[in-house]
């Protein structure tokens, strides 16, 4: 069984969301079109603090 990486990342945030985590935390909009595009990143949930601060940061 072969998913693509954004659905597996798009099934993370489904997930995170049936635990409560608001979409807009768990898959960010910057995140989705990522996904979109084909690049490869985790789920801010699934980084390190000093990652998400950077591309928080960056953006």
């Amino acid at each position: 069984m072969s998913t693509s990486y954004r659905q597996r990342m798009l099934d993370i945030a489904a997930s995170l969301k049936t635990q409560g985590v608001n979409p807009m935390t768990s898959a960010p909009p910057l995140y989705r079109l990522a996904w979109l595009c084909g690049i490869r990143v985790r789920p801010p949930f699934y980084q390190s603090f000093l990652s998400v601060a950077f591309s928080m940061g960056a953006y």
